[in-house]
């Protein structure tokens, strides 16, 4: 992830579905692999299960008082599929499990890009909405008469709290 463009993780087709990411750190001065950081990562993972499953059942069985619970599922009209297509329905199953979160006490955090059209307003309270000004470097750009150019968007948080 450290030597590939902006950090992106990226499988494509003409790299027979292998990562095809573009090389990123032509001009990089540090070291990509640190020891310490390593070390820190190893101690804060034990005891934490990654899956690759269904995210619902487990953010159901999982979500209570004093846990934190992150979902950052593809982002509405983007660009890429992820491999599948997560539709609006799937977005609304996330909001859903935010809402179980809540209801559970849990912290819980969803993040998307606003595609501003009112989706996830009508579907969050307002006041548990956070907006984000970004640039996107990669992926999003916008082609000029000068070659591309960054795009700016928003991004949304909703939260729990």
């Amino acid at each position: 992830m450290k030597t590939g463009f902006n950090g992106i993780w990226q499988i494509n087709k003409n790299t027979n579905n292998r990562f095809g990411t573009p090389f990123g750190l032509g001009k990089q001065k540090d070291k990509v692999y640190d020891r310490d950081v390593v070390a820190w990562w190893h101690n804060a993972l034990q005891n934490t299960t990654i899956l690759s499953t269904d995210f619902a059942p487990v953010v159901l069985e999982h979500a209570r008082k004093n846990s934190f619970v992150f979902m950052d599922p593809p982002y509405r009209d983007s660009f890429t599929q992820y491999e599948t297509d997560f539709n609006d329905q799937h977005q609304e199953r996330v909001i859903s499990c935010l809402s179980h979160c809540q209801d559970a006490g849990a912290l819980g955090w969803m993040s998307n890009r606003d595609a501003h059209d009112g989706f996830f307003e009508e579907r969050w309270p307002k006041e548990k909405i956070k907006y984000f000004d970004v640039t996107y470097t990669a992926g999003r750009r916008k082609k000029t008469d000068d070659g591309f150019k960054a795009k700016s968007a928003q991004e949304v948080l909703l939260t729990t709290k």
